[in-house]
């Protein structure tokens, strides 16, 4: 599975440039409050660096994670599930997360 994540460091100093500081302000306004309330709540926002990133990979079922690419912005990371088979992989996705159909029937598309 490839996963795109932006372009951030483990340590704040490593964050400290123009993109670092546009990332902590949008986090501060629309990642972390929107994860806090989920059933996991992390609140990792959009400043996880890479090695915050391994540990929730290996937590959701994931036996390796590599940086396949970066930009100046993101890192393209790519996530392979324990025993190797991606298409046997359950989704690790919080349940509201999911789009598609519910018992009720299809759901209205997220804005």
């Amino acid at each position: 599975m490839l996963r795109v994540e932006p372009y951030a460091g483990d340590r704040l100093e490593e964050n400290l440039n123009p993109i670092g500081r546009m990332y902590y302000a949008a986090s501060a306004m629309a990642c972390t409050p929107n994860s806090l309330p989920q059933e996991v709540g992390l609140g990792l926002g959009a400043q996880a660096g890479e090695e915050r990133l391994r540990k929730v990979a290996r937590e959701a079922g994931f036996s390796n994670l590599r940086r396949a690419a970066q930009t100046p912005v993101n890192l393209i990371l790519e996530l392979t599930p324990l025993g190797g088979d991606v298409r046997q992989h359950k989704s690790s996705a919080h349940p509201s997360d999911r789009r598609g159909s519910t018992p009720a029937g299809p759901t209205a598309p997220r804005l």
